[in-house]
């Protein structure tokens, strides 16, 4: 593992829900060098459990970052695609910094 996926499996387990911290592994792809975390994290309706899976490239980056909710019977639930959903907060936050920097139009009276 390379110190740019260590320093992102350290964020991972740091974000990660309490109650998932000693369900965690971590998978490295020979081929690729990529990194893969996984985490399990038991629901509130007994039996029920969401999956966390987090791919990182060698240079630290972010390829994959999930989110599986499942039934007490197993059945999928909910997916969520978490990287979208980070960039799309990204975009957001740094469309409101434009927005509250740009300068009002002050009417010339011509």
């Amino acid at each position: 593992m390379t110190v740019a996926q260590r320093k992102s499996l350290k964020e991972f387990v740091g974000k990660a829900v309490s109650n998932s911290k000693n369900n965690m592994s971590v998978l490295i792809d020979p081929s690729t060098g990529n990194a893969t975390f996984n985490t399990v994290s038991p629901g509130k309706v007994p039996g029920s459990y969401a999956t966390y899976e987090k791919v990182v490239t060698p240079d630290g980056k972010s390829a994959k970052f999930s989110k599986k909710v499942f039934d007490p019977y197993g059945n999928l639930i909910s997916d969520k695609d978490k990287l979208e959903k980070m960039s799309e907060a990204k975009k957001a936050a740094s469309g409101s910094d434009a927005a509250q920097s740009k300068k009002p139009e002050v009417p010339t009276g011509e």
